[in-house]
């Protein structure tokens, strides 16, 4: 939602988790597109850190679980490990589900339970 006027300019909003929640959304998008190295590209930035994360804690754990999925999806199973662990890493000291809920991924979950990974 932009603040009045249309304009982040002068806004306490800050544009980065505008940008951070495109690019989850445009991931999620190109994951039921069946394209998941596009969302691997929407997620580059999140991923990679060069976005500037403020309070972000949710995105960043989302953007990680649609990176795995989307390496699962590329069958690049150590990607999709190291996404996933990394997810589930950052998501633990807050007690954070919901990515995992609106971006459920129990086939992954439950391979990387089975080798001991996912706690």
């Amino acid at each position: 939602m932009r603040p009045a006027g249309g304009s982040w300019r002068g806004s306490t909003r800050s544009r980065p988790s505008a940008s951070i929640s495109a690019s989850t959304a445009v991931a999620v998008l190109r994951l039921a597109q069946d394209d998941p190295e596009a969302a691997i590209v929407a997620l580059a930035p999140v991923i990679d850190g060069s976005v500037p994360l403020t309070n972000a804690q949710l995105w960043v754990v989302q953007a990680f679980l649609l990176d795995a999925i989307a390496r699962d999806v590329l069958a690049d199973a150590g990607a999709a490990r190291r996404a996933l662990e990394r997810a589930l890493d950052l998501a633990k000291p807050e007690g954070l589900l919901f990515p995992f809920l609106i971006a459920p991924a129990p086939d992954l979950l439950e391979r990387h339970r089975r080798l001991g990974t996912v706690v």
